[in-house]
């Protein structure tokens, strides 16, 4: 994604330079990207030619607006640190937002944890799912990719971006690629979704013969992990 996005501020180098870093030891640096991008806008926005990484920048661009959670403000904050603390090591000057004024409580949040009767529930509503014209094949695949989550504890983009070569039937396994730091991992299914898979296989993939992924988008390519989102809060 860094190699792709073209950063013209005077900063330019040095944001190459630690999208670089990031990437080269195992970092995606997605959002990361993004937000340099952004920054990389500002400045060019502010008619900065100087490649000094002052205080008046970094206070500038580190301003809360009005409408934005503090959380939001907190990644734009860390983002530009990490660009200080890159210049830093080159042996240039750039100038640090100050640490202890930024924190958020990142531990205020408490994860729901499903009941046995409440996961229960879940599958039975994904199995009654209705039919859809615009995406006939969903009411099969969403019970798969439920029970899949909840049994193989992936995440939802993992789950989606699943190949067909990546779900071996025979030896009840699937193989997760492209995770943090580039990492594979080799899951193992449970008896009941190996089942679930073959039966899924055999009415959905074998009358798709096109494609490569094995929960197929009606328009091409593999279900979007926001759709997946969007059923399930139904």
């Amino acid at each position: 994604m860094g190699k792709s996005i073209s950063f013209n501020s005077a900063f330019a180098e040095d944001i190459r330079g630690l999208i670089g870093e990031k990437q080269a030891v195992g970092y995606k640096y997605y959002k990361g990207t993004s937000q340099l991008k952004l920054f990389d806008y500002y400045v060019c926005n502010c008619a900065r030619s100087n490649s000094v990484l002052t205080k008046e920048i970094v206070l500038g661009w580190a301003e809360r607006s009005a409408y934005e959670s503090k959380s939001t403000q907190q990644g734009r904050i860390s983002v530009i640190r990490g660009l200080a603390e890159y210049m830093s090591r080159l042996g240039k000057f750039a100038y640090f937002y100050p640490r202890g004024t930024d924190s958020i409580d990142r531990y205020s949040y408490t994860p729901y944890i499903f009941s046995e009767s409440e996961i229960a529930a879940i599958f039975k509503v994904s199995d009654k799912y209705p039919l859809s014209r615009t995406s006939p094949y969903r009411h099969m695949i969403l019970p798969v990719i439920i029970r899949m989550l909840y049994c193989c504890g992936l995440r939802v983009s993992e789950t989606t971006t699943l190949t067909i070569e990546d779900v071996n039937l025979a030896e009840g396994t699937l193989f997760i690629k492209g995770t943090k730091f580039g990492k594979e991992r080799l899951i193992p299914m449970s008896d009941n979704l190996i089942k679930r898979c073959h039966d899924y296989s055999c009415r959905v993939l074998d009358r798709n013969v096109n494609t490569s992924y094995f929960f197929p988008s009606p328009y091409g390519g593999h279900y979007d992990s926001n759709t997946i989102y969007t059923h399930f809060r139904k």
